[in-house]
This record gives C-alpha cells, sequence and structure tokens, in this order.
C-alpha cells in the first residue's frame, strides 16, 4: 500500500505522525486513509514503514487538491 500524507518524524516511538493521510490507488487517484475511520491524525511505529520518499509531481498536486 502506498500513502501520500504531510508526515511529521518524531523523537520515540511511535516514530511517525501522518496528517491526512491518503492511499494512492493503482490508478492515480486518491482516497481517505484509513477507510475505517474518520480519524485524519495517525501514529505509526517505525516498524510498520517500509519507506519515505518524496511523491510524484501529478500526485502531490492531486494531494493538495484533496487536502485544502
Amino acid at each position: 500500500m502506498t500513502l501520500i500524507s504531510k508526515v511529521e518524524q518524531l523523537d520515540e516511538e511511535p516514530a511517525c505522525h501522518l496528517s491526512q493521510p491518503y492511499m494512492v490507488r493503482d490508478d492515480g487517484t486518491l482516497a481517505p486513509w484509513p477507510i475505517w475511520s474518520n480519524d485524519d491524525e495517525i501514529l505509526l511505529y517505525s516498524e510498520t514503514l517500509a519507506t519515505i520518499v518524496e511523491p510524484a509531481e501529478e500526485i502531490r498536486l492531486k494531494y493538495e487538491q484533496v487536502t485544502k
């Protein structure tokens, strides 16, 4: 699963704070994540993360549109 979000690294576990996370679907559309909750502030432990990268410009622009 691929997510796009505003991210804050924390000094201790949980190590990552996600704000307004969205799942990037295979067709490039975005869906709020997690789908089973209305929460838009998520804490993750470092062992659940695979990697953190900068998004492609197209996805970043879509994310900016849905989070206005």
